[in-house]
């Protein structure tokens, strides 16, 4: 006997990177990465979408401020969700992506999320789909 696929979620809703909990309204939505100089050059990691701090269920979503409570004494930048949806938002993903601030393995998957209907919540229903047989990725 196959176990029951979830049913889909609201296409306009997001998943917390940190938290795992649903970010509701995009105004709940906080975009952001760190930075380190290597060299000569700042390298961008950790993309991730989170819940600002003003909605996080236990207020540690985001990552902390002050760089002396993360690992490589790295700089934060973030940005509103909100700034980074639409049109607009799609040409900030992409510049980044072209200027390679970020890995781009990690722009990709977040212009995946944000700009793909369904597919911030499909890409956390596939494994169960694909346990019981439901998809098959070929």
């Amino acid at each position: 006997m196959h176990a029951a696929i979830p049913p889909p979620r609201k296409a306009s809703t997001w998943i917390c990177d940190s938290c795992r909990e649903e970010i509701a309204t995009i105004e709940e939505g906080w975009v952001e990465w760190l930075v380190r100089r290597v060299g000569d050059t700042w390298m961008g990691h950790g993309l991730r979408l989170v819940h600002h701090h003003s909605h996080s269920p236990a207020s540690k979503c985001q990552y902390p401020q002050q760089a002396k409570h993360r690992p490589d004494d790295s700089v934060l930048l973030d940005l509103p969700l909100k700034s980074l949806l639409g049109p607009d938002g799609l040409m900030e993903l992409l510049r980044m992506l072209a200027q390679g601030e970020l890995p781009q393995a990690e722009v990709i998957e977040m212009i995946k999320r944000l700009h793909i209907p369904g597919y911030e919540h499909a890409r956390l229903d596939s494994t169960p789909a694909l346990a019981v047989g439901a998809i098959d990725l070929n």
